[in-house]
């Protein structure tokens, strides 16, 4: 799939279902500013050594990236792992498009235990909750 068909198979950032409530188990958005901070840190202290140039990602992309990742992945995607580009910038972007697509209703957010993994799901859709 091109990018020009991504963007088209996208949701719009403006039609979201605001009646369907954000799924969040058995984690808070405290949680999952917590483990974006604990990314933040790690790239800090490590940012004085990377010298090479990343590639310009726009918010639009990153969601559709995210997206498609979890999607692909009915078991769900660590939330760590989504972060796969080590750059401050690469960071905030990936951040904000989990947020966005969670706004969306498109995730489902799920945390075992507290300290644990937090797990990105594809939040089901209203047809496979009836059915």
């Amino acid at each position: 799939m091109g990018r020009a068909e991504q963007r088209r198979a996208a949701q719009p950032i403006d039609d979201v279902e605001e009646d369907r409530p954000i799924v969040l188990v058995n984690v808070g958005i405290r949680d999952l500013v917590a483990a974006f901070s604990g990314l933040w840190k790690e790239v800090s202290e490590n940012e004085e050594f990377q010298e090479i140039e990343a590639e310009p990602i726009t918010l639009e992309d990153r969601i559709i990236e995210v997206r498609n990742i979890i999607s692909s992945r009915k078991e769900g995607v660590s939330f760590r792992a989504l972060f796969t580009r080590w750059t401050k910038i690469e960071l905030v972007i990936t951040f904000i498009a989990i947020l966005e697509l969670a706004r969306q209703r498109f995730l489902r957010i799920c945390q075992g235990a507290t300290f644990s993994d937090i797990i990105l799901q594809e939040a089901p859709s209203e047809e496979q909750k009836h059915n």
